[in-house]
């Protein structure tokens, strides 16, 4: 499991780090300690977002299940389209790498790589490279525990193809296929709702586009995603209308990581690298994490 493999990584990322620069360990332990503070901040963050919300909030996500449930009516179609022509060159060849079974579906070369990227950074006390890391993966994991611990346990709704294994598939689907959904929990082949992989990279390509602001950065970042994205849609994982839903919460996780990584970056004066020192990591409303001298605090914080 991917998860897996980035906790990992972390982990072994933190172990090298230690060793590659001793002389240096009492800054990168401080470094290291407010990374793993603000890790958990923006995952909380993400997490009670909808304690604070504004009603402009409120008004685009119910706009995302509205157009998620526009689209329901061709969930079917493209299901079908996608089973006629997945064997066509795009689908079949150019996106393999993504789909399942391809070396970059489940991040066992990528998160290594994000991994070593972080070691380089905390080694160097490169504020970007360990952002592209940390941030990608607290934007990754808000979505994945909010989708697996939330939305699994109470909707269901049937997959394309249900099935784990190729042999067994599901035919392609028939009109009203994409309407079995029940309230409560479901097993892996009811687990459509919402789609995770297609959040899990849109949120990654959303705090990387708005933490960098890049056009370069959000061009590869939200290239790669959108291949996911359709990649399931071919391995009939999820219906289009998941996609959907799945992209925009993604975008939106993503997008608030960001803000809160560059409001850290605005208070400590020092965008391209270092700590954040004692500046704050929280939104204006809500549960914020700050250092006071060498010790961290929290609480709870509302404007009225």
């Amino acid at each position: 499991m991917i998860r897996t493999v980035t906790t990992k990584s972390l982990f072994v990322g933190v172990a090298l780090a230690a060793a590659v620069v001793p002389a240096n360990a009492q800054s990168v332990a401080k470094e290291l300690g407010s990374d793993v503070r603000d890790f958990g901040g923006d995952m909380v963050a993400v997490w009670l977002s909808p304690l604070h919300a504004h009603p402009r909030d409120w008004a685009l996500t119910l706009g995302t299940f509205a157009g998620g449930a526009a689209l329901m009516p061709i969930d079917d179609n493209v299901d079908r389209y996608m089973y006629q022509h997945r064997y066509d060159w795009f689908y079949d060849k150019a996106l393999s790498p993504v789909r399942e079974g391809g070396v970059l579906f489940s991040g066992k070369y990528l998160v290594p790589v994000a991994g070593a990227g972080y070691v380089v950074g905390l080694a160097t006390h490169n504020r970007a490279l360990r952002d592209s890391f940390l941030g990608c993966i607290s934007a990754y994991a808000s979505t994945s525990v909010v989708r697996s611990v939330v939305a699994y346990n109470l909707v269901a709704r049937t997959r394309p193809d249900s099935a784990r294994n190729p042999a067994n598939a599901s035919p392609p689907a028939q009109q009203g296929d994409q309407y079995k959904i029940d309230f409560g929990r479901g097993g892996w082949g009811r687990n459509s709702f919402p789609a995770g992989h297609t959040a899990n990279m849109a949120a990654c390509a959303s705090f990387l586009s708005h933490r960098f602001q890049s056009r370069t950065v959000a061009t590869v970042a939200y290239t790669f995603a959108g291949a996911v994205a359709v990649g399931r849609l071919v391995d009939r994982r999820h219906w289009t209308s998941d996609s959907f839903v799945g992209w925009i919460f993604g975008y939106a996780a993503g997008k608030l990581v960001a803000e809160r990584t560059l409001r850290r970056e605005r208070g400590s004066g020092n965008a391209a690298g270092g700590t954040a020192g004692a500046a704050t990591t929280a939104d204006d409303r809500g549960l914020y994490i700050t250092t006071i001298g060498d010790r961290a605090a929290f609480g709870w914080r509302a404007t009225f």
